[in-house]
Parts: structure tokens; sequence; C-alpha cells
């Protein structure tokens, strides 16, 4: 901004931090025991509301391809489900994917979650099917507990 003429004086930079320290002491199989996913199973995770944005229906759309050769794969999705403004909500449109998709047992939502930190300690793959996202901070916190 000060290259484009703007005064440095009046200008002041807030960082979107991660505490990799917070990561360190979290030790969880919350998610792993709620949706019986063992240590046979390859476990891909993603967080985000369901929104068009988000386009969790990619993911769930490329599991539905590659579990056919790792049948092994499992995916959880932690985010709100309903829609703002009352209408059919994308998570609606996701849920019946799966459903008519047969992804019942490969498939969970999870909804709103306090357990975050925890769920993106447990996951195997962050996945971040989002269109655009300015920051993401969730794929950040997936490697912060892997921070060598």
């Amino acid at each position: 901004l000060v290259e484009k003429g703007y005064n440095s004086q009046k200008l002041e930079a807030f960082y979107n931090c991660v505490d990799f320290k917070e990561f360190e002491k979290i030790e969880s199989n919350y998610f792993k025991e709620k949706y019986k996913i063992n240590e046979k199973h390859f476990l891909i995770g993603m967080v985000g509301n369901f929104t068009k944005v988000k386009d969790q229906i990619t993911l769930i759309k490329a599991i539905a391809i590659v579990v056919k050769k790792r049948p092994n794969i499992r995916c959880v999705f932690v985010g709100r489900k309903s829609a703002e403004n009352g209408s059919s909500s994308f998570y609606d449109i996701c849920n019946t994917f799966v459903k008519e998709s047969n992804l019942n047992d490969i498939v969970f939502f999870e909804g709103a979650s306090l357990r975050v930190k925890k769920f993106l300690t447990e996951i195997d793959l962050f996945a971040f099917a989002t269109k655009h996202e300015t920051f993401g901070i969730a794929g950040i916190e997936k490697f912060a507990k892997y921070k060598e």
C-alpha cells in the first residue's frame, strides 16, 4: 500500500495467526469413534459452512469416484448446514448426492462444531474444495500439529 502512495503512518497490519502450541497438546479420537473410523481407513476432512463457494459437492463427487478403487476412504465435513435465508441449503444438495450415490457409510456430516481443532488433528488429509477463499485458516491449522 505504501508503494501505491498510502501513508505508512496510518497503516497497520492485522495478522490472521495460529497458535501452533495449542495443537501440540491435542490428542483426540472423537470423530473417528463417532463415525466408526478405524486405523484401516484413510480419513479426509473439510471445514467450512455449506455454501456454493465452499463447494463441498466437488469433493463428494471426487470421493464417489475414488472410493471405487480405494474403499477404505472416509470423509467428514464440519460446518454449518442450514441456509441463512431459509431456502434449500447447499447442504441439502450435498446430502442428497451422498444418499443417491450410496455413500452414507463413506461421507459424514458433522454440522457446526466447537471441536474443529480436534477434528483437524484426526484427519489424514485436509481438503479445501473452495472455489475462492481469501485465507483458509483451517488449512494452516491442520499443519499446526505437524510443524516439523
